[in-house]
């Protein structure tokens, strides 16, 4: 087989994995709810103003929504040749075939929540990290603004 047909397998396989992961279904219902709240928090906001500002704001956001629902496939390939860049074709099927066994399959079903959810905890606790630094009075010339206004 020449190099660009392989190249094409992998490629099919690397994407194959990204799907296995995160479904372009789930992408996009994703993408809506998180539109969906946006434009919740908005009205709340601006609850106040009439129809006829909020009207051509809210159709805006959903324009948005549906040219960014359009690309999902353009970010799933892109994660794909991520992969590709990232593994030795011999690791990028292994990963494939593993991908496709039970624990596999369930392990890169959650991995997504997973992924966020540890960024949300080292995020809360470099928070914390930063405050204990106030409270000694240590690194305030390097904290952000925001970090040096929280209470101990």
């Amino acid at each position: 087989m020449n190099n660009q047909g392989n190249n094409r397998i992998l490629f099919s396989l690397a994407l194959d994995i990204i799907e296995a992961q995160q479904p372009l279904s789930t992408m996009a219902l994703q993408l809506q709810q998180t539109t969906e709240q946006q434009i919740e928090q908005l009205k709340n906001t601006l609850g106040a103003v009439g129809d006829d500002i909020l009207g051509p704001v809210l159709a805006q956001m959903k324009t948005v929504l549906e040219r960014q629902t359009k690309e999902l496939p353009a970010l799933q390939r892109r994660m794909a040749e991520l992969l590709l860049e990232s593994y030795t074709p011999e690791e990028l099927k292994e990963l494939h075939r593993w991908s496709r066994t039970a624990i596999g399959a369930e392990i890169a079903r959650k991995s997504s929540a997973i992924t966020i959810k540890g960024s949300e905890l080292g995020a809360a606790w470099a928070l914390e990290i930063m405050k204990d630094m106030k409270a000694f009075g240590m690194g305030e010339d390097i904290l952000p603004p925001d970090v040096i206004d929280l209470p101990n």
